[in-house]
């Protein structure tokens, strides 16, 4: 079937004066965007609240593994302890006396210098978490927190 292309244009001129767009063309532009806009911050927040929650979710398994690792350094600690307490026992009290009191004053510093990297190590990842925890969910810049993570990272290698 064929369109009447003639009455077709009257239509839509009636169409644009019935809309008044000469008046309010401008008015129906803005209202569009206003929507679309809205629409846009929407799902922009939700991006953003995605973002957050996942990189919540990692930082708690960064320490968890931090806390693990600890807990392994311990327990190594404690058998090299146990282990050179078994020394002592097995060795005569003579001349290997001093000999043990050396491999034991060597131990004893290593678990200390273990610990103390141990805790540094946990008192970084920490300092990470309250961080991310404090932060609202529109928070800090990202800048901000790199600076506060690179400056911990530092602190740790020294």
């Amino acid at each position: 079937s064929k369109i009447n292309i003639d009455s077709l244009a009257i239509t839509v001129n009636e169409l644009a004066a019935s809309l008044h767009l000469k008046e309010y063309g401008g008015w129906y532009i803005a209202a569009a965007m206003a929507v679309y806009a809205s629409q846009q911050r929407t799902a922009g927040q939700e991006d953003s609240s995605a973002k957050f929650e996942s990189e919540l979710a990692n930082a708690r398994e960064k320490a968890s593994e931090a806390a693990s690792a600890a807990g392994l350094a311990a327990k190594g600690a404690t058998t090299a302890k146990n282990l050179a307490m078994k020394m002592e026992k097995d060795m005569k009290k003579d001349g290997g006396q001093v000999l043990l009191e050396s491999s034991r004053s060597k131990m004893v510093q290593m678990e200390k210098d273990i610990m103390e990297k141990e805790m540094r190590a946990l008192q970084v990842e920490l300092s990470l978490l309250k961080q991310q925890l404090e932060t609202p969910k529109g928070g800090k810049k990202k800048e901000e927190n790199q600076n506060s993570q690179n400056r911990n990272r530092e602190r740790i290698s020294h």
